[in-house]
């Protein structure tokens, strides 16, 4: 799962270093690890030629929302607000009609010229840390590169 933090250009390299499996008595444990390692490899590594590259997948250079899809965000908001997977069809349509009322209204504030609202100070300290941490990673890996060149 940490893999999706890496920049894509690192995936495989992290991959091939992962998908070495523990030392196993039984060969069928064995063949199942190299079998599941195969999947992974041809589906979600093998660059353009896989099924999902990692281009698609890794949040390294995202700078958007954290989730790996806004209806997530979404649909999390919906589980806290009405504290069940399963509203009454009347309550998810007051919910839905309420929601289109309040972006209706945003948008027409930004358009005459509101700013946008500020980040919540914890949420922005938590961003500013994600950056500071992708920054030194990335001034890592030229270090390392220069390094490597140097030798």
């Amino acid at each position: 799962m940490s893999m999706s933090m890496l920049p894509a250009f690192m995936v495989p390299m992290a991959w091939n270093w992962l998908k070495q499996p523990p030392p196993s008595t039984s060969s069928l444990t064995a063949a199942k690890l190299a079998a599941f390692a195969d999947y992974v490899d041809r589906t979600w590594i093998a660059g353009f030629a896989g099924d999902y590259p990692p281009s698609l997948w890794t949040h390294f250079d995202n700078t958007g929302p954290r989730t790996t899809n806004l209806a997530e965000g979404w649909h999390n908001g919906l589980n806290s607000k009405f504290g069940m997977p399963h509203p009454s069809l009347r309550s998810f349509l007051h919910y839905v009609q309420k929601c289109q009322y309040e972006v209706q209204a945003r948008v027409i504030q930004l358009q005459a010229g509101q700013p946008p609202k500020p980040k919540c100070a914890k949420y922005a300290k938590l961003a500013d840390s994600i950056a500071r941490a992708k920054l030194d990673y990335g001034i890592a890996i030229v270090k390392f590169n220069i390094k490597k060149i140097n030798m």
